[in-house]
C-alpha cells in the first residue's frame, strides 16, 4: 500500500483529518516550513517507510542527516504527538536505518506493517490496516 493509498483510506473512508504533503501542499508553498508547521501541529505522525529510503540514503552518500530524518526530529519535539512507524514495500522494522531512526526519537516505536511477505499478503495488508486505524483510534481517544 502507497502512502497516497494510505492518506485516501484514512482522510476520505474513516473521515480522519489527515495532513499528506502531496495532498497539502500547493504549487508556491514554502515546502519545509508548511511541513514543519503540520508536524508541530499533529497528534499523529506517521512516518512511512520503504526500502527506497534506506536505498537513497545509500546512494546520496548521506548520513542520517536528511530532510526525512529531520521530520522525525520535529515530531520527536512535539510531547503530546504519538508516532507511529509504517512499513510498506518490504521495509524491515528491524534494520540498521530503522534502528538510526529510533535513536532520533528516544528510544524503539513498534511499527505495523503494510507490506507483502507471504501469499496471503492482502489479508496481511488489510490486518496492518486494521492495527494502524485501531492505533491511530486509540491515541486520539476515538471509539
Amino acid at each position: 500500500m502507497a502512502a497516497s493509498e494510505l492518506f485516501c483510506k484514512l482522510a476520505r473512508e474513516e473521515g480522519l483529518n489527515v495532513w499528506f504533503d502531496n495532498a497539502s501542499l500547493n504549487g508556491g508553498d514554502n515546502y519545509q516550513t508548511d511541513i514543519y508547521r503540520a508536524i508541530g501541529q499533529a497528534k499523529v505522525f506517521i512516518p512511512i517507510l520503504s526500502q527506497d529510503i534506506e536505498a537513497d540514503l545509500k546512494e546520496s552518500g548521506e548520513n542520517i542527516d536528511t530532510f526525512y530524518s529531520n521530520e522525525w526530529r520535529m515530531a520527536k519535539e512535539n510531547k503530546e504527538m504519538v508516532i507511529i512507524p509504517v512499513a510498506i514495500n518490504r521495509y524491515n522494522l528491524r534494520s540498521n536505518i530503522h534502528k538510526v531512526f529510533e535513536d532520533i526519537v528516544g528510544g524503539q516505536r513498534s511499527g505495523i506493517e503494510l507490506t507483502y511477505r507471504c501469499p496471503e499478503a492482502n489479508s496481511s495488508i488489510k490486518a496492518g490496516y486494521a492495527k494502524l486505524l485501531e492505533s491511530i483510534k486509540n491515541h486520539l481517544g476515538l471509539e
